[in-house]
């Protein structure tokens, strides 16, 4: 799938994955998760829970969107 967001922290902040959900459940700092996900340092365990919070998130919008379609018709 074609990425449309220079980094992950901008996808992050428009589909609503908090930063501070994935530096608390990976117990590191949030200036560390943020420096990872504006891909300024690397981590792969916090790329990899972003990456599974970003697809359950969009998940969760797309199965509301279409619910809400169910509804209006």
């Amino acid at each position: 799938m074609e990425r449309h967001f220079k980094t992950l922290r901008e996808e992050c902040r428009f589909f609503g994955v908090r930063m501070q959900s994935i530096s608390d459940q990976l117990k590191m700092t949030q200036p560390y998760v943020s420096q990872v996900l504006a891909g300024k340092r690397q981590n792969s365990a916090i790329v990899g829970l972003c990456m599974e919070l970003l697809k359950k998130r969009k998940h969760e919008l797309k199965e509301k969107l279409c619910h809400d379609n169910i509804r209006t018709t």
